[in-house]
Protein backbone atom coordinates (compact mmCIF):
# COMPACT_ATOMS: atom_id res chain seq x y z
CA UNK A 1 0.00 0.00 0.00
CA UNK A 2 1.24 3.57 -1.32
CA UNK A 3 0.83 5.82 1.24
CA UNK A 4 -0.68 9.53 -0.72
CA UNK A 5 1.55 12.34 -1.40
CA UNK A 6 0.71 15.39 0.52
CA UNK A 7 2.64 17.33 -2.42
CA UNK A 8 3.24 16.95 -5.78
CA UNK A 9 6.27 18.04 -7.87
CA UNK A 10 5.71 20.11 -11.27
CA UNK A 11 8.57 20.97 -13.39
CA UNK A 12 8.44 24.50 -12.50
CA UNK A 13 8.72 24.35 -8.84
CA UNK A 14 11.53 21.15 -9.34
CA UNK A 15 13.68 23.92 -11.06
CA UNK A 16 12.69 26.65 -8.79
CA UNK A 17 13.73 24.66 -5.54
CA UNK A 18 17.28 23.79 -7.80
CA UNK A 19 18.14 27.42 -8.90
CA UNK A 20 17.08 29.03 -5.45
CA UNK A 21 15.66 32.71 -5.81
CA UNK A 22 18.79 34.51 -8.04
CA UNK A 23 17.95 36.58 -10.44
CA UNK A 24 14.85 38.22 -10.92
CA UNK A 25 12.68 35.93 -8.81
CA UNK A 26 14.92 37.23 -5.93
CA UNK A 27 15.21 41.21 -7.12
CA UNK A 28 11.36 40.59 -6.91
CA UNK A 29 10.94 38.80 -3.29
CA UNK A 30 13.61 41.59 -1.98
CA UNK A 31 11.69 44.35 -3.51
CA UNK A 32 8.46 42.70 -2.27
CA UNK A 33 9.96 42.70 1.71
CA UNK A 34 10.98 46.54 1.06
CA UNK A 35 7.66 47.48 0.21
CA UNK A 36 6.10 45.48 3.64
CA UNK A 37 8.46 47.16 5.77
CA UNK A 38 8.20 50.41 4.17
CA UNK A 39 4.26 50.13 4.61
CA UNK A 40 4.56 49.00 8.14
CA UNK A 41 7.15 52.11 8.78
CA UNK A 42 4.80 54.44 7.32
CA UNK A 43 1.83 53.35 9.44
CA UNK A 44 3.28 52.82 12.81
CA UNK A 45 4.89 56.88 12.01
CA UNK A 46 1.53 57.91 10.84
CA UNK A 47 -0.31 57.42 14.00
CA UNK A 48 1.06 60.11 15.89
CA UNK A 49 3.11 59.55 19.04
CA UNK A 50 0.53 57.71 22.07
CA UNK A 51 1.27 57.41 25.28
CA UNK A 52 4.50 55.53 26.05
CA UNK A 53 4.53 52.52 28.95
CA UNK A 54 7.00 54.63 31.00
CA UNK A 55 3.92 57.77 30.91
CA UNK A 56 1.88 55.06 31.45
CA UNK A 57 4.21 53.40 34.51
CA UNK A 58 4.18 57.06 36.31
CA UNK A 59 0.62 58.11 36.02
CA UNK A 60 -0.07 54.54 37.47
CA UNK A 61 -1.43 54.70 40.79
CA UNK A 62 -0.16 51.77 43.18
CA UNK A 63 -3.91 51.24 43.38
CA UNK A 64 -5.01 51.02 39.86
CA UNK A 65 -6.54 47.50 38.37
CA UNK A 66 -4.58 45.58 35.75
CA UNK A 67 -7.99 46.78 33.98
CA UNK A 68 -7.34 50.19 34.02
CA UNK A 69 -4.17 50.37 33.17
CA UNK A 70 -4.90 48.09 30.21
CA UNK A 71 -8.14 51.11 29.24
CA UNK A 72 -5.97 53.57 29.37
CA UNK A 73 -3.15 51.66 27.22
CA UNK A 74 -6.06 50.87 24.80
CA UNK A 75 -7.15 54.62 24.47
CA UNK A 76 -3.62 55.77 23.79
CA UNK A 77 -3.40 52.65 20.54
Amino acid sequence: MTASKAFYTSPTSAKAAQQGLGGAQGAVLVVAALVVVGVATAGVLSTGSGETLSQVQDAAKVTDSLSTIADRLAASL
